[in-house]
């Protein structure tokens, strides 16, 4: 291996490329080159969201601080990325194998991806007398392989999540955040019953004959179905794992065969489709809007206190009206009111600077209302084309998060109503519609997103779930 492709090792770590990496790492797996095998960890690391279970307990096995720590390789956000593709009870099961076999120093790296806090204590904690009661769930994690406690369960990201969802607010939340969190709880339909996911992917797997890889393909396909049917992953996303090579992380099925799944899928289980109206609400708007008066309400008690004098002179309202304008005066008095600003406007008054100031306030546009505008042109005058483009709308992201989560929320909806966004959805429609491949889909078009740009939207995709 010469230096040019060292360097393409070395870059494809330093931009943490995910499934590039993962093609890298299996070719360095048949090389003999000793003096090679340095780069197989760090490549395997930043892989790591597309290894199957096995190889991860298997890399977890070594100790990844020296390596993660020289390459700058934030391993914690990668096995979350990898958590947040299997179900619960997949994950349960997955971390325990995790903390029977693990180095020792990887533990902290567990926790972090748990969002957990990070300490080396491990001695289990007694339910005598806790001082705050929703950080008992997370002092009940134990991470040096002894059983959990019936009451904390598997250790995981669900017990996290329970605390928080319940009706005390937590501490990572002041009074405003607390009250907007509960609102959205009432926006967010009650989950239905729960469903046997490996009776739905075993008949799944016997109506069409699949051929599963080996039993880890076959968890992955469970995972796959039970994202999709819970929502967490829409019909472009579903179709790509399920036809994806099972080597970085699909589950290999052809594509026609998945189309046929993800149909039926929808016809049994139409509470998919219900999900993506959630991420299109305005929760802020509805309480906001009635705290503040609008005009019509404010002049309403007015003009009936006058109604009995407007009545006595109409005809001199409707001519001077008409003499002003060249409009005929509307019949209602209360209608002719409101509108008498608009009419003003155009009249050469000593108003005329309202008239410059109107279109400035439209033009200002917030941080949130930017990324909505990004298209593909800002991506081809960007230096480094699309990872640019993607490291602002991460960055704009972050910055509100830290404000509220509705304020989030806003910006990756406008995010996604982006035309850049819209572009990335189409190729993958199209693709679903007719039945080809996303290359043959982008090779159709010249003048649209390329085959790395769409990768890399997808990769972003995946990480702003995370």
């Amino acid at each position: 291996m010469d230096n040019t492709q060292i360097q393409e090792i070395k870059d494809v770590i330093k931009k943490g490329q995910t499934a590039k990496a993962h093609l890298l790492w299996q070719e360095l797996r048949s090389v003999g080159d000793e003096a090679l095998k340095i780069w197989i960890t760090p490549l395997k690391i930043v892989a790591l969201p597309l290894l199957v279970e096995g190889e991860i307990v298997e890399l977890f096995k070594e100790d990844l601080n020296a390596v993660a720590k020289a390459h700058s390789i934030l391993v914690a956000e990668k096995f979350r990325r990898r958590l947040n593709l299997v179900s619960d009870e997949q994950q349960d099961a997955f971390l325990s194998i995790i903390e029977q076999s693990a180095h020792k120093n990887n533990l902290n790296v567990v926790k972090e991806a748990l969002n957990l806090p990070i300490e080396r204590e491990e001695v289990p904690i007694k339910s005598t007398a806790p001082e705050r009661p929703q950080a008992v769930p997370l002092q009940q994690v134990q991470f040096d392989g002894a059983a959990p406690s019936p009451e904390s369960g598997v250790p995981g990201q669900r017990t996290v999540l329970a605390t928080q969802q319940s009706g005390t607010p937590t501490d990572h939340f002041d009074d405003h955040d607390a009250k907007e969190i509960d609102w959205h709880k009432q926006a967010v339909p009650t989950a239905g019953p729960s469903l046997d996911y490996e009776k739905i992917t075993t008949a799944l797997i016997q109506k069409y004959s699949l051929q599963l890889a080996d039993q880890f393909v076959e968890k992955r396909f469970i995972s796959i179905v039970s994202a999709y049917i819970k929502g967490l992953r829409n019909t472009i996303q579903t179709k790509e794992m399920l036809s994806r090579s099972h080597k970085i992380g699909g589950a290999e099925i052809p594509e026609d065969t998945a189309l046929k799944i993800i149909t039926e899928l929808e016809t049994h289980y139409p509470a998919v489709q219900q999900a993506a109206p959630i991420l299109n609400s305005k929760p802020l708007v509805t309480p906001h809007a009635e705290a503040l008066p609008t005009p019509p309400q404010a002049q309403q008690p007015q003009a009936s206190a006058k109604l009995s004098t407007a009545q006595a002179r109409p005809q001199a309202e409707k001519l001077n009206l008409e003499h002003m304008s060249g409009v005929a005066a509307p019949k209602d008095g209360r209608p002719s009111a409101i509108k008498k600003l608009p009419v003003r406007r155009t009249v050469n008054t000593k108003k005329p600077r309202m008239q410059d100031v109107a279109p400035s306030q439209k033009k200002a546009m917030s941080t949130s209302e930017q990324l909505g505008t990004i298209d593909l042109d800002d991506v081809r005058m960007s230096p480094n084309g699309i990872q640019d483009i993607l490291t602002r709308v991460k960055h704009e992201i972050e910055v509100v998060a830290k404000q509220s989560f509705a304020k989030k929320s806003e910006a990756i909806k406008q995010w996604h109503q982006s035309p850049l966004y819209k572009d990335y959805v189409t190729i993958g429609g199209k693709s679903v519609q007719e039945g080809k491949h996303i290359d043959q889909v982008i090779a159709e078009n010249n003048d649209g997103l390329s085959m790395e740009e769409f990768d890399a939207i997808a990769d972003f995709n995946s990480l702003l779930s995370a």
